[in-house]
């Protein structure tokens, strides 16, 4: 799949998305942008934006968690980068969760 800088890439489908999300060249997929926790797709457009004052808490980024893991152009490492940065928003250590 080609990318042109700048353009949308038309067609590309849902399947195309997740193969180019999972693909480290495109960097993140998830992080802060204002008070929102923004998911992003290969162009770097928001899909999908979560409040930070509705992820507070461990409970909270669970349930967020498992709402997005639900969500069909959800990959494992989009939620893992949610969990991360939620985590670290909230000053909780994941490596000790």
């Amino acid at each position: 799949m080609e990318i042109l800088s700048g353009k949308r890439f038309e067609g590309v489908g849902i399947k195309g998305i997740r193969a180019a999300v999972e693909d480290d060249r495109y960097g993140k997929t998830v992080q802060i942008e204002g008070d929102f926790i923004s998911f992003l797709d290969v162009y770097g457009s928001i899909v999908y934006e979560i409040p930070l004052n509705q992820t507070k808490t461990l409970e909270e980024i669970l349930k967020w968690s498992v709402h997005m893991s639900r969500k069909t152009w959800s990959t494992t490492e989009s939620l893992r980068e949610f969990i991360d940065i939620s985590c670290e928003a909230i000053g909780v250590d994941v490596s000790t969760v």
